[in-house]
């Protein structure tokens, strides 16, 4: 009887929908992290191909957007800061080591030589990388004290290390270029050389670091600049770190002017990253903050923790470190409500077809309107891909599943709604 209200069911389409959501996924796919302790950076040459970095010399890599990483080397006391890639083999790495303070890559990241080819002063930390084009890149470092920047015109073989003035910065944390001699370095400025009670400071080149313009100085100590994001050449955003507060600078006019927006119940904030003018996010060492409004206003997300860097390769695809790695993404779901009338009970049905290749369609019913999430995850627990994530009215919904992506394999897809939760197994076939 219930198969025959079903195929009734399935025969009158109230409405069907296709949706694209942008949101941030956590990823799952690196080794779980507690306590303080996070990945520092990451870096993708495009869509697929990424790189993430971890204080303790790991460094991890993907070629397929994050689903799965392998870990390409264990550098037994190395301490590694920040990275970048010019294509898919050449990339650089920046370490708050003394003697070995930049890290390059050839063959795609498997093997890492010190860089020892640099004109000037041998930098004692990297914290902050720009790759600038396909053959530049500027390094900067460090936030302990004292400064160095760095730049390579041959994509990383060769450097000129420029002393910074004393009198302008003391420690240095992140960098932002948009030519090869325009751009911007962020830190603090202490006469002691003590960071921890510095202002914060951002300076301004437009001969290549050769020489720096003072663009922003806080009147407040104890706080240093930390990250940088542009969402393109006028408008950019650099978050402050300070002990018991945190602050926000704004430019929207090629980093000549800042604004300040002060929060009050958010310290020590580190990533920030922006999909344009107006929506971005900021991490802290437990929070993740939202603006819709260009930084006037942030409110409180549930995801992300201790982000550190934001990376965007369009406004609708990005990553961000921190405990985890996450991802921004929006994917078309093909989200049918197949019927209005009320279940006698919540049911999670079996996907069809099964196996499937590439798609296959996942039916639920719902008999009490609520939030509801339908997620799937592989076979080790890790959340691949969330088809659902909103309030839903009572009725019959219909999502479609596409694992054009993913590898041939047994997954699972566990609908929650309310205090109802099931879990199935499905198995693509390619």
């Amino acid at each position: 009887m219930k198969k025959l209200v079903i195929s009734a069911i399935f025969s009158l389409i109230v409405y069907s929908s296709a949706f694209s959501q942008s949101r941030w996924i956590n990823l799952n796919s690196l080794p779980s992290l507690t306590g303080y302790d996070r990945y520092e950076d990451v870096y993708f040459i495009n869509p697929s191909t990424g790189w993430v970095i971890h204080f303790s010399g790991k460094i991890y890599k993907t070629v397929n957007g994050g689903i799965t990483f392998t870990q390409q080397s264990n550098n037994s006391g190395a301490v590694f800061r920040c990275t970048g890639f010019f294509d898919e083999n050449t990339g650089i790495i920046g370490t708050l080591n003394d003697t070995a303070s930049l890290l390059r890559t050839t063959n795609s990241g498997l093997n890492w030589s010190r860089i020892s080819n640099i004109n000037g002063a041998y930098p004692l930390g990297i914290c902050g990388i720009h790759i600038v084009n396909s053959n530049t890149a500027i390094g900067v470092g460090r936030y302990s004290c004292p400064p160095y920047f760095l730049k390579t015109t041959d994509k990383g073989v060769s450097w000129v290390s420029y002393s910074m003035e004393p009198a302008q910065i003391k420690s240095l944390v992140d960098c932002y270029f948009w030519s090869a001699d325009s751009g911007i370095v962020v830190g603090g400025y202490n006469p002691a050389n003590n960071y921890q009670v510095s202002n914060s400071v951002i300076l301004l080149t437009v001969d290549g670091g050769k020489s720096f313009t003072t663009v922003f100085k806080s009147s407040r100590t104890s706080e240093w600049c930390w990250k940088i994001n542009f969402v393109n050449a006028n408008t950019g955003f650099v978050s402050i770190e300070a002990w018991n507060y945190g602050v926000v600078l704004k430019t929207t006019n090629k980093g000549l002017n800042w604004s300040e927006q002060v929060f009050n119940t958010a310290d020590d904030l580190e990533g920030i990253g922006f999909i344009n003018e107006n929506t971005g996010w900021i991490g802290s060492h437990d929070l993740t903050h939202e603006t819709t409004n260009g930084s006037a206003n942030w409110s409180l997300v549930t995801w992300g923790n201790k982000i550190n860097r934001f990376r965007f390769i369009s406004d609708t695809l990005g990553y961000s470190v921190g405990n985890s790695i996450y991802k921004f993404t929006q994917e078309s779901v093909s989200v049918s409500s197949i019927s209005e009338k009320i279940p006698e009970y919540f049911y999670l049905q079996q996907n069809f077809p099964n196996p499937f290749n590439p798609s296959t369609r996942i039916n639920y019913e719902l008999r009490l309107s609520g939030f509801v999430t339908l997620k799937v995850y592989d076979i080790k627990g890790s959340e691949v891909q969330e088809l659902v994530n909103e309030k839903q009215n009572e009725g019959i919904y219909s999502a479609e599943f596409d694992g054009s992506a993913l590898p041939s394999g047994i997954y699972y897809y566990k609908l929650t709604a309310g205090e109802f939760s099931e879990t199935r197994k499905m198995v693509l076939a390619k």
